[in-house]
């Protein structure tokens, strides 16, 4: 519209997000893939939005969150302490809630298999300000599932940490197949080495007779 810059002109050819999800992947590596992608891509669109909120202010805000509601993967907003400040209705289904409102009303500390693993991640950004890491979280109805998670660090005025925005893909399928793959790679192992070791006794056997 007018002179308006374009968002990322300039810095990013971004696929739509339509494109990306447009024909199935043919594996689970071309779908993580995707959607690794599609975690890019929504990290860039954030961080490009929250600027143009600051400059242009509530529609822009109405516009970022109408954006943010849409997106197919999980994307939060949680303060140090671990409370839930944003989330989109994506990141609700994921976890197996019914709605936004009622995953706010958790702690994020609640959902983590392994707690610790938290503990560690914000170790990690302290440091670095951006990371990805995966783990397992506890949905609703109790059972887990495995995610990839790509948050990054908001400061406040003081420089501290205020708030820890991300993307959660769900890698459940991903972890299943990897789990497959070694399963049968120990399976062929002691295929393997049972057929050697009865080859090698019926070679003993073969010389003691000769």
């Amino acid at each position: 519209r007018g002179n308006e810059v374009p968002l990322l002109a300039g810095c990013l050819a971004l696929p739509r997000l339509d494109q990306l999800h447009a024909a199935p992947p043919t594996s689970v590596h071309q779908a993580l893939a995707a959607g690794l992608v599609v975690a890019i891509v929504v990290v860039a669109l954030l961080a490009a939005f929250a600027l143009r909120v600051r400059r242009r202010g509530r529609a822009s805000e109405e516009r970022m969150s109408a954006l943010v509601g849409n997106l197919p993967v999980g994307v939060y907003r949680t303060t140090p302490d671990g409370r839930i400040v944003e989330a989109n209705p994506a990141m609700a289904r994921l976890l197996g809630y019914d709605g936004v409102r009622d995953l706010v009303r958790l702690n994020v500390r609640e959902l983590y298999v392994e707690p610790e693993e938290r503990s560690t991640l914000m170790a990690r950004l302290q440091r670095v300000g951006s990371e990805f890491a995966e783990f397992q979280l506890r949905r609703r109805d109790g059972s887990t599932i495995w995610v990839r998670d790509f948050p990054r660090t908001v400061r406040g005025p003081s420089g501290a940490i205020a708030f820890f925005d991300g993307v959660l893909l769900d890698v459940t399928e991903r972890k299943r197949f990897e789990a497959e793959v070694e399963r049968s790679h120990r399976e062929l192992e002691a295929r393997v080495e049972a057929r050697t070791a009865e080859l090698a006794r019926a070679n003993r056997t073969l010389w003691t007779e000769i």
